[in-house]
């Protein structure tokens, strides 16, 4: 049996990974092979491994996967014999540690093999006879606007892959090379001043792309690549620093999200199962409308984790994680649209050391437009908030985070 660990490849690389793997053990049958992978990697493993084990979250730690693989299918390895052994492959030292402490009876049983990141020259070139790089530019800026990446909208230069690597143009390129090549075809639209960058924050190692503006005949020659107007609203400003966060806000799905995590709980599955379900149908109720679905996704996952309003059939409140993976979930906790809106607000409150308690900008930048039944939910959001000790109103009329925190692992479990 040969479990290979791919939770670690760089988006659009998962399938090329398993193949050199897989190459490396030309004796084990299909039926023999168990990918673990995460759940933004199960698209493209999905054709042609459709048993691979999705986990939750974008970026296992090393330590919990080796519990999981531990836990999954070490405590069994007396079952297989020094001529048929279990193989597992990972990147991870802490996977491939376990080895140490494996009993000296199942030692010859169990083999373990790092997998092998390729050598910087196969990063050099871009594959012209794929797809040339003048032709390609124009798909990369299209995947962009769709996107919605402009100035305020801007994307950390590391998460450009996942874009291009869910695209129908850019993944067949991607699955078999890798993702190095996002750098050479950013590099030629900067150098066409298709693409505006800058170092914003102070890491220059992975800069803020955006598309620029087009400019206007009238306007005055301005360069390519310049920083963001600080001239934004108090709305802008609060979008940003959760944009920074990587926290949402999404207000043009989140609703739509939390109506169908709501339809998915009912369904008492699995945590796993709750979390995909939820994205599903979230994207079927808007229709399968173009949006970046993994981040929405993961969004999910960070909201789920900081506020776990999942309760299990005991009533005992749910974070995901790999040890919860199969965990049935029975219900939600009371008020959890509630408690996870206060925590979208809670982070930008945090991320900006202090907020005017401005209810319009707030609702304006939590729901996408005003109303009075939004400002209501961000009324009572703001409400819960200072009722449990969260935040303050200093004497400038600013919302601050409170000194001491409540405990948010612990939230009400009266399902709702």
């Amino acid at each position: 049996m040969l479990i290979i660990d791919i939770t670690k490849a760089r988006p659009g690389t998962a399938l090329v990974n398993v193949t050199r793997v897989r190459d490396r053990h030309p004796h084990v049958t299909d039926d023999q092979i168990q990918i673990i992978c995460t759940t933004h990697q199960r698209p493209e493993l999905a054709r042609l491994y459709p048993g691979a084990s999705a986990l939750p979250g974008d970026s296992p730690t090393g330590v919990a996967l080796a519990r999981f693989i531990q836990k999954t299918f070490l405590n069994r390895a007396e079952s297989f014999t020094p001529d048929a052994p279990l193989i597992v492959a990972s990147y991870h030292p802490e996977v491939l540690e376990l080895g140490d402490a494996l009993p000296a009876e199942v030692r010859d049983r169990v083999h373990f093999t790092r997998v092998v990141v390729p050598s910087s020259d196969q990063l050099s070139a871009w594959p012209n006879d794929r797809l040339p790089l003048n032709e390609a530019i124009p798909h990369l800026l299209r995947v962009l606007r769709e996107h919605n990446v402009s100035e305020q909208n801007a994307r950390r230069r590391s998460q450009i892959p996942r874009l291009l690597s869910d695209d129908a143009v850019f993944q067949p390129i991607f699955a078999t090379r890798w993702t190095g090549l996002t750098g050479i075809l950013l590099k030629e639209a900067i150098r066409q001043r298709l693409v505006a960058t800058d170092p914003r924050g102070g890491d220059a190692g992975d800069p803020w792309v955006w598309l620029p503006e087009p400019k206007s005949e009238s306007s005055k020659a301005s360069p390519a690549i310049a920083p963001p107007s600080p001239d934004r609203t108090d709305t802008g400003k609060i979008i940003d620093i959760l944009r920074t966060l990587t926290y949402g806000p999404f207000s043009n799905v989140r609703e739509t999200l939390f109506d169908a995590l709501e339809e998915s709980v009912q369904t008492k599955g699995t945590l796993g199962d709750v979390i995909e379900s939820a994205v599903a149908g979230a994207k079927t109720k808007l229709q399968n409308a173009t949006y970046p679905w993994r981040y929405v996704r993961r969004f999910l996952e960070r909201l789920l984790t900081d506020v776990p309003v999942l309760l299990d059939e005991s009533g005992n409140p749910v974070k995901p994680s790999f040890e919860t993976l199969e965990t049935r979930i029975a219900a939600l906790a009371n008020n959890w649209r509630n408690l996870l809106t206060g925590q979208i607000i809670y982070k930008a409150i945090v991320g900006a050391g202090a907020i005017p308690f401005d209810l319009v900008s707030l609702t304006e930048a939590l729901f996408g437009q005003h109303t009075a039944q939004k400002e209501k939910l961000t009324r009572d959001a703001i409400t819960s908030l200072l009722t449990n000790h969260r935040v303050v109103l200093d004497n400038d009329g600013a919302l601050r985070a409170a000194d001491n925190q409540v405990n948010l692992h612990a939230v009400p479990s009266a399902v709702s």
